[in-house]
């Protein structure tokens, strides 16, 4: 199965298990991170490799945001979606990207 196909499969199984468990209270939401980051991981060494020209045209073509990600942030969102406070949030994936989703999913 390819990426795309896995990860649409993932979505949807998640908003057919956010309604059907939603008369519980149990909330189900989705994560989609975007580009992450982390020192010596392979984003890191790769960006590191790039001629600075060719670094700097690949984020303005593909992160509105400037770079990539970095882990501490999606851990955030993750906690927050793990603890009660997202109340009514259930059948969402959240897209945590910087903007650099190329479709509404």
């Amino acid at each position: 199965m390819g990426y795309m196909s896995a990860k649409a499969a993932l979505i949807a199984m998640s908003k057919h298990m956010a309604i059907q468990l939603a008369p519980f209270g149990i909330l189900v939401n989705t994560v989609a991170p975007g580009i992450v980051t982390y020192p010596g991981g392979r984003r890191d060494l790769w960006a590191k490799s790039q001629p600075p020209d060719e670094l700097k045209e690949f984020f303005e073509l593909n992160l509105p945001m400037g770079g990539f990600g970095w882990p501490e942030p999606v851990g955030a969102l993750v906690a927050f979606l793990c603890s009660e406070k997202p109340g009514f949030l259930t059948g969402t994936c959240i897209n945590f990207d910087g903007g650099g989703s190329r479709s509404l999913i």
